[in-house]
């Protein structure tokens, strides 16, 4: 998930700065040397056009996606 929204970004330097973060942060998100901060999970949905949502992000806060509604 931290790789996808990596990805998505162009880069670990693009996404630290879209989240206002240091690079170095970013790098231990992704070598799970610190866990995701869920205050970044509505803009990691912003930055990635939902691609990574905030349950992706930080499931221990925000817990499974809500059921979608059946159309």
């Amino acid at each position: 998930m931290v790789a996808r929204a990596i990805e998505i970004a162009g880069g670990q330097t693009r996404l630290a700065e879209a989240l206002g973060v240091g690079q170095g942060l970013v790098w231990q998100w992704l070598n799970n040397r610190r866990p995701t901060a869920a205050k970044h999970g509505l803009r990691i949905e912003e930055i990635t056009t939902g691609k990574v949502t905030r349950y992706d992000w930080c499931p221990k806060v925000f817990g499974p996606p809500p059921e979608e509604e059946a159309a």
